[in-house]
């Protein structure tokens, strides 16, 4: 670089000239400008045609030479494509250079200091907005901890089983989310699988109270606590139509720290999951925080987070992908729902129709009812073997995952249409479960 400036960038002698005037200023900036155009697009644009030339060689490189024809490349042909993309960056990059030189023949190497300085700012220019974003998405985070944190309580067992189906449970610390000021709180039932003695839950203020099971939703895995205490602050559900793939997911619990909420940032991945029940996320989810709760930046509550699995509803469904990335919550919204019915005492249980379908291949076939259980809600509803199910609520159907899809949201005591075909004919029912 030192020869580079000595041969083509001879300092002028400027003693003798006189001051530029305001236009002749005015010019060099636009010149200065005007180059630092060229020589970034220049430089763009040779990494783009090296990145392009490369990527297409090699595939051709990876069909006709090593046989593979589709993504990931043979190991070969990745050496190949690395290969060609360093000849084409060295290629261009000698281009580059040879037009540096004319700039720098032309300009002075004042001037060719200055390209460098306006490049240099732009870099720096560049990263500031990024560091200011990443600030203000940790600020975001760390509020809606905060502003979730007082409804969050930590839940201690005492007691109980030490094995339930072959997996060994602890007695940690876990986490609870209060729905009322007078101390009604709801959590993971994995969280009580062990059938423990007692159960004491501390508060944000430091009151540790024993709390009693009111009602279990063996739907949705969850529970429903009471604890004698008031002046309790009731988590803000968020809209669970206002729920969107891709928002930002904050799972956060209180079994780490009584005094401090541990969180887990992640997204919304997926909505109406496992058969319609719950939001999916890609925060750590886990025993750590089962029971607490995902929200939004907002602070407002999307779900409580619960172990959930597609294929069991087992009390201990869907512990294997713990902190996996593969997390869900129930929305809170519909917690809310069934909150009064919990309330009373009465347990929630999923809604059963009483049929089956007359293929085990659900995403094939079409959804063609096989048998019909003697007394079952469908039966009183006057369907018979061999209807096929063409809607369900107004939702048409076609395969028997649709079909589940809408159930399996249903508890007891729903009302449910169910238009079906027999023969030639399509004809609709009311059902309830």
């Amino acid at each position: 670089m030192k020869e580079f400036f000595n041969e083509n960038c001879q300092e002028e002698l400027v003693s003798e000239q006189p001051k530029p005037t305001t236009s002749s200023s005015s010019r060099s900036k636009l010149i200065s400008v005007a180059a630092l155009m060229i020589v970034g697009s220049l430089m763009f644009a040779g990494f783009s045609w090296s990145l392009s030339l490369c990527l297409r060689l090699s595939w051709t490189v990876n069909e006709f030479v090593f046989g593979v024809d589709s993504w990931p490349f043979n190991k070969s042909a990745k050496v190949v494509a690395i290969l060609l993309f360093a000849i084409g960056w060295m290629s261009f990059s000698a281009f580059i250079e040879k037009s540096l030189t004319i700039i720098c023949a032309t300009f002075t190497r004042g001037k060719v200091a200055a390209y460098l300085l306006l490049v240099a700012s732009g870099v720096a220019y560049a990263e500031g907005p990024s560091r200011e974003l990443e600030e203000q998405e940790e600020k975001a985070f760390k509020q809606a901890a905060t502003q979730v944190a007082a409804s969050l309580v930590r839940i201690e067992t005492v007691g109980g089983l030490d094995q339930v189906q072959k997996f060994a449970v602890g007695n940690g610390p876990t986490t609870g989310l209060v729905l009322s000021a007078d101390g009604y709180v709801i959590s993971s039932s994995f969280n009580f699988i062990s059938k423990p003695a007692s159960i004491i839950v501390s508060l944000t203020d430091g009151r540790r109270l024993a709390a009693k099971v009111v009602a279990n939703d063996t739907s949705r895995m969850l529970t429903l606590l009471k604890i004698d205490g008031s002046g309790l602050v009731p988590a803000q559900p968020a809209p669970k139509g206002a729920i969107k793939v891709g928002q930002w997911a904050i799972a956060v619990g209180r079994a780490l720290d009584a005094n401090a909420p541990n969180v887990s940032v992640g997204i919304v991945s997926a909505v109406n999951r496992v058969w319609g029940k719950a939001i999916q996320t890609d925060a750590k989810v886990s025993p750590v925080n089962y029971g607490g709760a995902l929200v939004d930046v907002d602070g407002r509550v999307l779900g409580v987070l619960v172990p959930l699995s597609p294929m069991d509803n087992s009390p201990v469904a869907g512990v294997e992908w713990y902190d996996s990335g593969i997390g869900f919550a129930i929305p809170l919204e519909d917690v809310l729902a069934t909150l009064d019915r919990l309330k009373e005492g009465k347990d929630i249980r999923q809604g059963l129709a009483g049929f089956s379908f007359a293929s085990q291949d659900l995403y094939e076939q079409e959804p063609k009812i096989d048998r019909v259980r003697y007394d079952s809600p469908i039966y009183q509803a006057g369907i018979k073997d061999g209807d096929v199910i063409v809607e369900l609520n107004g939702q048409k159907v076609s395969r028997a995952a649709q079909v589940r899809q809408v159930l399996g949201s249903k508890i007891e005591g729903d009302k449910l249409s169910i238009s079906v075909k027999r023969g030639s004919w399509a004809s609709v029912f009311w059902t309830g479960f």
